[in-house]
Formats: C-alpha cells, structure tokens, sequence
C-alpha cells in the first residue's frame, strides 16, 4: 500500500504542477457587481459561483505550489492571488447576504467567507518566513477584519450555524477556530476562549449526527463537514498536548466509519438526499480518520479524488489530502499501523437512519430507506430505493438540483429531484409525500437475510391511505430483487400509482421493463400479465444546471379495500 500511497501522492502534486502552468499567465477572472448581483436579481448563483470558485482554485493550485516547492515564482504569483482576494467586496455568497437590511453585509460570515479566512491565515502562517512582510500583513488584517473580529465580538451565537446541528457548523466553526489557532498563537489568554467557543459549537454538529454515525446528506457532506472538524480537532489536540481530543468520542468513531459503508464493488456511492452517485473520497481524511481509529478501512484507491474533484477548490481538503498521506505512509513505514483496505460488507444497516445498503456476489446492490421527511437537505422520499449493477445505476436517486432560491424556498418540493416524483416511491391521489418531521416511517424492519420491510403511509396526506407496507428482499448472490408494496385504502383513496424512475430509456414489453446499459440488462417484471405501464421523459437540471432526460415508469392499480403490487428486478448479461 505504501507504493500505492506514493504513487497517488506524486499524481496529485503532479496535476498541481500542470495546474500551475496552465493559470500561471492567466489572468484571474473578476467579480463585478453586476455579477454580484445577478443572484439577487434573478435567483440564479451559477455564474457567480464559477467565477468564484475559479478564484480560490487559483489560491489553492499556488498556494500548495508555494509550500510544497517554496519556488519563488510560485511565491509571487501567490502574493498577487492573496493580495487580489482581499480586495473582493466580500467573501460570501450572495445567496448568504442580506444587502438590504445589514449594514456590514460586506463581514456576512457564511462557510466560504470562513473557509477564505481558514485558507488564507494557514497559507501566510506556513509561509510567513518566505512571503512580502507587506502582503503578508495586509492579508492578516483581512482575515482579522472581515471574519475573525466580527466573529470575536460577537455573542454566541453569530448566527443559526454556530449551534446548527448540520455541516454549516463544522465547516464555518472549524474553520474559524482553525483561523484562530494561527492568527492567536501567541496570544493564548484571547485564543482559550476561542478555543472554548468553537468546541461548543461542534458539539451542536455531532448532535445532529444519529448515533450510527449516519451523515443523512450522504457522502459529500460528510466530507465537508468531517474535514473541517477533524482539522479543528487535530490542531486542538497538538495544542493542549493531547489534553483536549475530539476523537476520543465513540460517536465521532461511528461518524468516521459511515463513509465505507456508502460505497458498491465498483465505486457508485449510496446518493440519498442531496448526495451524487460518483462521489469521490478525500484521502486525506479518510487516512487520517484511519490514523485515529483502527476501524476505519480505506476504500479503493481510485476511488479517491483528485485536488479537483472538488469544484469548490477548498484549500483544507486540498492541503490535507498532502500533509495528511504523508503523515499515514510515514506510520506505515515505520510499523505504527497496519494496512487496512475497505471490504465491502454484504450488508450494511443504519437502523437510526433507517437504511439498509445491501451487496451481492455478481457486483449489484441495492440501498432502501425508511427516515421522516424533514432531514437535512430533505427530499420526500420514504421508502424510496436505488438499484445497481458494477458501474450503472439502473433505478436511480438523482441527487442534488440546481441550487436556486426555489431550491432552498417555497418552491423547493416542486422540483422534480427533491419530490416524491423524482423517487421510486408510489403517487397516492395523484399527490406525492407532504414534507415534515410528522410525515415519517412508522415501521423499519431488517435482518441478516436481506430482507427490509418499512410502513410509510404517514408520508402521505391524511385520511388518502390507511397503510402502505414496502417489503424488499435482496438476494445477495446474484443480485435479484423481489419488492411488494401493500395497501389498506380508505373512502378517499382515488388511484394509485406505482412510480420508479432511471436515467435509462425504458423499452416496455406488456409487464416487462427493460433498462438496457452497455452489456447489461435490467429486466423488471410486474407481476400483474396485464398492467399498462407508461413512461413518461422529463428534465432535471442537476447540481450543475446541467439539464437531463430522466424517466417515469408509471402504472396504475386497480381500487380495491385491499391491494398488493409485485415486482422483480433481474440482471441480464447479453
């Protein structure tokens, strides 16, 4: 593994170096106000942010240039990128700023204002003997300025993140106490309490972590908010000596194995919510969460991400994904640790979650949940599944939208992705599941033989259904799928529509739907010989606005006190 580790570590530093070439005459793009604006006159946050994020890519492709070679062009072209970024109007996005109603909009401390600050006040502290005393000054005061200070001076809690119990916490709290611990090194009597204030917040971030240690956002959002803890948390214990140590946290440790039980044999990841399928690790997280607890195991190499596999370009992950593989090849070479490499379990259960991700021998998978829908990032979507085979998604969740203001608004269930439309779910009375703590699953049952059975009629509106029971069995040798939903009607039921959705155009023939992919099939069988199935194509504009054809296998049953619908999903090789 050391071999592989290397290797991976010279790839990263090398695509750094190509990076550099490529931005190094260049000029960075900058953010007007009429681009600044576009977000509060139109509602959409794209264009900005690629401008943006096309800024810190430059700070984090020089930045590490700069401390990794500690070449003097490298050095200087970092000076202009710092110096340019601190004359930004502001360092959050618009989307976080009220410029209407707060007077001192321009200090709005949102995660990217807090991870600019974390950013800058690493890079000039790693730096400091080698950078313009000047820049390195003005950059000092910047962060001072427009983060630290404000956020200092403030009673807790600035704002809904500090005692948020999601990633805002994590990222914006670790990053300013990691700040902190840069910017106050000399001054413990003002960092203690700090120090103090940002291991209260984080408190709230585990909070909302369900004792399994289920990140519901999925994968990328605990890599986000996990990376910024476990800075925050590294750096706490170097400075107490150990006396104050986050990790030592049973809950911590469950949050820290979650990741490896999110992915299939051939990389697709678990995407509820607002997660993507493709999700790529961190190395360096996921090595050093590794270096903390022997139970976490590190998934196929690559499946790791690259410095740009993060569209964001944020420096910690970046700087991390280097410091921290080192660190884990140094221990192994001196036989601190030992070589632990993700195996995949047949059967992974979340009970407080309320999902089951099952594995078979022939490299498919299937992942159910239960939940209620008001999680972070909700969609409403009890009882909704996806289904895999190697490297295909064949019924499919589709992630996170477009972020708009609608996304985050009063429109947010009238987008196709976060409805109940946009899930393999039934349609009750031609209506989807309400949003809501209220609107549950009553029942989630697993066990060791595959099979999942999960109540969910109170996602629907009242008195529509009696009952809705989801019954799932896995077969984990060859990856074959029975599912049977029952239901109890009630005087108001109307129809009801069973609903799966992919991104594969379906052939229908009489009962049968086939989902062809390369050298694969995807037969799906109902099990009533004269059912009508329809298919109905729509767009979804995904989380880069992209815009894509996604579509809807619909079929009605028949209105009875009491109704059962069967279906089997089979693998076909061609």
């Amino acid at each position: 593994m050391v071999t592989e580790l290397e290797q991976f570590l010279e790839a990263y530093i090398d695509k750094l170096e190509l990076s550099g070439e490529e931005l190094r005459e260049k000029e960075m793009p900058w953010i007007s106000e009429e681009l600044y604006s576009l977000y509060e006159r139109t509602g959409n946050r794209l264009e900005f942010e690629a401008v943006y994020f096309e800024r810190r890519k430059y700070l984090a492709v020089f930045g590490m240039l700069a401390v990794i070679k500690r070449r003097v062009k490298d050095i200087r072209k970092l000076e202009e990128i710092m110096l340019d970024i601190c004359l930004e109007e502001c360092w959050a996005l618009p989307p976080h700023v009220d410029r209407i109603n707060n007077p001192v909009w321009r200090k709005t401390i949102d995660l990217f204002a807090a991870e600019t600050a974390q950013a800058l006040s690493e890079i000039i502290y790693l730096l400091k003997d080698e950078i313009n005393i000047a820049v390195y000054e003005s950059v000092r005061d910047n962060v001072l300025t427009r983060v630290l200070t404000p956020f200092y001076r403030s009673t807790a809690p600035y704002s809904s993140w500090e005692h948020a119990t999601h990633n805002w916490c994590a990222v914006c709290s670790g990053s300013l106490g990691s700040a902190s611990f840069y910017m106050l090194k000399n001054k413990p009597e003002e960092l203690e309490p700090v120090i103090a204030r940002i291991t209260d917040s984080l408190a709230y971030y585990l909070k909302g972590f369900p004792e399994d240690g289920t990140c519901m956002e999925g994968i990328g959002y605990f890599t986000y908010g996990m990376t910024y803890f476990t800075t925050f948390a590294g750096q706490l214990a170097e400075y107490s000596k150990g006396r104050l140590n986050l990790f030592k946290n049973d809950k911590v440790r469950r949050i820290a194995e979650f990741q490896q039980k999110c992915y299939f044999e051939e990389g697709l990841s678990v995407n509820f919510s607002d997660s993507d399928s493709h999700t790529k690790y961190k190395m360096g997280l996921t090595l050093q969460l590794a270096l903390q607890y022997e139970t976490v195991n590190l998934p196929p190499i690559l499946l790791a991400g690259d410095y740009d596999t993060d569209p964001c370009f944020r420096w910690a992950a970046i700087y991390r994904d280097y410091i921290w593989t080192k660190e884990y090849i140094e221990a192994l070479k001196a036989g601190a640790i030992i070589e632990r490499n993700l195996h995949l379990n047949a059967q992974d259960t979340l009970k407080d979650a309320q999902w089951n991700v099952m594995r078979s021998k022939n490299k498919a998978g299937l992942a159910i949940k239960g939940g209620h829908n008001d999680e972070p990032h909700n969609h409403n979507d009890i009882g909704s599944f996806l289904y895999v085979y190697k490297k295909d998604m064949f019924l499919a969740e589709l992630g996170a939208g477009e972020y708009t203001k609608d996304y985050f608004g009063n429109g947010r269930y009238d987008i196709l992705c976060n409805s109940s439309l946009g899930h393999s779910i039934p349609i009750i009375n031609g209506k989807g599941q309400l949003s809501g703590r209220e609107h549950a699953c009553t029942y989630f049952y697993t066990d060791k033989a595959f099979e999942t059975v999960i109540n969910l009629e109170k996602a629907y509106e009242e008195n529509n259904i009696k009952s809705i029971k989801r019954s799932v069995t896995f077969n984990p040798e060859d990856g074959s799928v029975w599912l049977r939903d029952d239901f109890q009607c009630t005087e108001s039921t109307t129809s009801i529509r069973e609903n799966l959705i992919t991104g594969i155009k379906p052939e229908i023939e009489k009962n049968n739907i086939l989902l062809k992919k390369g050298s694969s099939n995807c037969r799906i069988t109902v099990e009533d010989k004269d059912v009508r199935i329809e298919v109905k194509a729509v767009l979804h504009s995904d989380h880069e606005g992209v815009q894509q054809e996604v579509y809807l296998v619909q079929w009605e049953l028949p209105l009875l006190k009491e109704i059962s619908s069967v279906i089997t999903i089979n693998i076909e090789e061609k």
